[in-house]
């Protein structure tokens, strides 16, 4: 069974057979390991609770991202900008100052005493760069194009 974090997504077929060897393992475990023989192996409960505070951000973060390209309304180029966005976001949850790691782990913690002075969506805005939001957009817009050609030309 085959497990990429970066790509992760919520594929039904993956799902059930994720949920069925972890049943059969009676134990945390950590599917797709690289390990050279083995597919599944027992993880340190310590990582186990670090990559679930990773998914959880992640999930948090995407979402607003979602939310704010939706509203930016990017028609085709939506799942193109929103893949592009999510392989920033990783980069960038690697690279955190102190001030966002507090408001991450604030958040996830749901901290609202500390969440309150500050919206997610300025967080994510400001987590990306001039250069990010650019490409970003550059990727929707590439998208848009080749699907409006793919429509000239079908005519």
């Amino acid at each position: 069974m085959s497990f990429d974090w970066e790509n992760f997504t919520y594929d039904a077929l993956w799902l059930r057979e994720a949920v069925q060897l972890e049943a059969e393992a009676s134990c945390d475990i950590q599917i797709g390991s690289k390990a050279a023989n083995a597919s599944i192996r027992a993880i340190e409960p310590s990582h186990l609770q670090t990559q679930l505070i990773q998914v959880n951000l992640q999930s948090l973060v995407f979402g607003e991202l979602r939310a704010l390209l939706v509203e930016a309304d990017l028609g085709a180029g939506m799942e193109a900008a929103f893949t592009e966005g999510r392989r920033r976001i990783r980069a960038r949850l690697q690279q955190l100052t102190p001030e966002q790691h507090q408001y991450f782990k604030a958040l996830i913690a749901e901290d609202s005493s500390s969440t309150e002075a500050r919206s997610l969506r300025q967080e994510l805005c400001s987590l990306l760069d001039q250069a990010d939001w650019q490409q970003i957009a550059q990727t929707a817009t590439e998208i848009i194009q080749a699907h409006l050609f793919e429509q000239v030309a079908l005519r």
